[in-house]
């Protein structure tokens, strides 16, 4: 079992914290591995701000960057309507 990481990402320890960031870490190394490039979307107005992101979404960017050494694409919520258009 990996270290609990809910304190930095949910402030305090949860019931089901641990097995929502394994799956979500697991999920998200599975796309690293098939070359998918990994996208933050951050608020409206707010891209690359701590501001645009949720108390989770920050720590999950933290880990990508830090843990997983990726520099994810970032884009608020207009340029992914954008993007998917």
């Amino acid at each position: 079992m990996r270290p609990c990481k809910c304190t930095d990402l949910y402030g305090s320890v949860k019931d089901w914290g641990c097995l929502w960031f394994q799956l979500w870490d697991t999920n998200t190394q599975v796309a690293l591995n098939y070359e998918i490039e990994l996208v933050v979307v951050y608020k409206r107005g707010l891209r690359g701000t701590l501001a645009g992101l949720g108390n989770s979404q920050r720590g999950e960017v933290q880990h990508i960057k830090d843990v997983l050494d990726v520099k994810p694409k970032e884009v608020d919520i207009d340029e992914l309507l954008t993007m998917l258009s």
